[in-house]
């Protein structure tokens, strides 16, 4: 099973065509689509379901309406036999993972108990957004991905763009990679 993890669109009902359709070809063949928030705006998600399922997790200032794909501010997804915890802020509810720097920084308990603090449960892998920031990194035995932003290097000023990532599950197993969206030439 392959799974498309996106976060911080950050587009409201009129920018939807900023999404760039960079994003859909990287999520071509994806059975499953999961946003980590800061979306605004649901048509994001209507956009995104054009290739597969949508589930997402409310960011700070994403809308409370009524949507069966937006979950609250957590939510655990299980994908074979995988347990995947997502959240916007990996820093909510606490205790704190991410430093003011942007690294993750474990306490001494066992990943385990945290994973039951945040989630309700244990988990195989975390999925959250928030920084901007793609980043993959095993802890404990529990995969952490944050896709990074779609466009947040174009909010930067510079002419690329962002990033997304992938997951892979397949027998009992998951793995992850980011991807550098490029535009494509012509």
């Amino acid at each position: 099973m392959k799974i498309g993890v996106i976060s911080d669109t950050h587009l409201f009902q009129d920018d939807i065509q900023r999404v760039p359709p960079e994003t859909l070809h990287a999520f071509y063949g994806i059975d499953l689509i999961l946003h980590c928030g800061d979306i605004f705006s649901l048509s994001v998600l209507d956009y995104l379901e054009t290739l597969c399922p949508v589930i997402a997790v409310q960011g700070y200032k994403d809308t409370t309406d009524e949507d069966c794909r937006v979950r609250g501010r957590t939510w655990v997804v299980e994908a074979e036999d995988i347990r995947i915890g997502m959240v916007h802020d990996i820093n909510w509810p606490s205790p704190r993972l991410l430093t003011d720097d942007g690294l993750l920084e474990f306490p001494p308990e066992p990943i385990a108990d945290i994973t039951k603090i945040k989630f309700g449960s244990i988990v195989d892998v975390i999925v959250f957004g928030d920084t901007h920031k793609p980043l993959i990194t095993r802890h404990d035995g529990v995969l952490f991905v944050n896709p990074g932003s779609v466009l947040c290097f174009e909010t930067e000023g510079q002419s690329s763009l962002g990033t997304v990532a992938i997951l892979t599950v397949s027998a009992g197993k998951v793995s992850s990679e980011i991807i550098r969206l490029s535009r494509e030439l012509k």
